[in-house]
């Protein structure tokens, strides 16, 4: 009886312990996670950065900056809604993601002078160490 007692508590502790590292390993990171895949979606905290340093780099006033940053939140709660509902399509949410992306744009540039439309897009590009290249649709 003991012999079965301790080889069932060893059993216990070999898959308690397997089990914690297998799953300590987590999944693949969300975005970022290597080439090909995207970038990971900002937060709150990281939707409000940006728009900050847009603000200071478009010189936009109050209300562009109120108004952009609501554009952000709705844009970025859109992707996310289009990613949760590709369930693996990879194809197909990037086709959603940048029709997304080509309406915020627009939508982005309906609220901003012929002079901030140009900063924009340069300060698009810099953020995203791309200025319109391969996959980029205009």
């Amino acid at each position: 009886m003991k012999k079965k007692t301790m080889i069932a508590i060893c059993v216990f502790c070999l898959l308690t312990v397997g089990g914690t590292l297998v799953f300590a390993q987590g999944g693949p990171p969300r975005g970022n996670g290597g080439p090909g895949q995207p970038p990971a979606l900002p937060d709150s905290t990281g939707i409000v950065n940006i728009v900050d340093e847009m603000a200071e780099a478009l010189s936009l006033t109050d209300d562009q900056k109120d108004r952009i940053a609501e554009l952000h939140f709705a844009h970025f709660a859109a992707a996310e809604q289009v990613l949760g509902a590709s369930r693996g399509d990879r194809e197909g949410a990037r086709e959603a993601m940048d029709d997304l992306r080509q309406d915020f744009e627009a939508d982005m540039k309906d609220l901003l002078t012929d002079a901030q439309q140009e900063a924009f897009d340069e300060f698009s590009a810099s953020r995203h160490g791309r200025s319109g290249g391969p996959g980029r649709r205009r």
